[in-house]
């Protein structure tokens, strides 16, 4: 049996965002984020996203 390629595709990945436990001040706090994959020996990585508490879903 011969072994063939594949292709991987990510798309629309959400992450949901739970803001408890964090004090009043972090209300004007902004975070920055990124997601790094690994598939194989291929990294892959997205770009900065900023996010305050009003955010959800990233």
């Amino acid at each position: 049996m011969e072994a063939t390629k594949s292709t991987v595709v990510l798309s629309d990945i959400r992450l949901p965002l739970i803001w408890t436990g964090m004090k009043a001040k972090s209300d004007k706090k902004k975070f920055a984020v990124f997601c790094l994959a690994r598939i194989g020996c291929e990294i892959i990585d997205t770009t900065v996203k900023y996010i305050d508490k009003k955010s959800t879903e990233i």
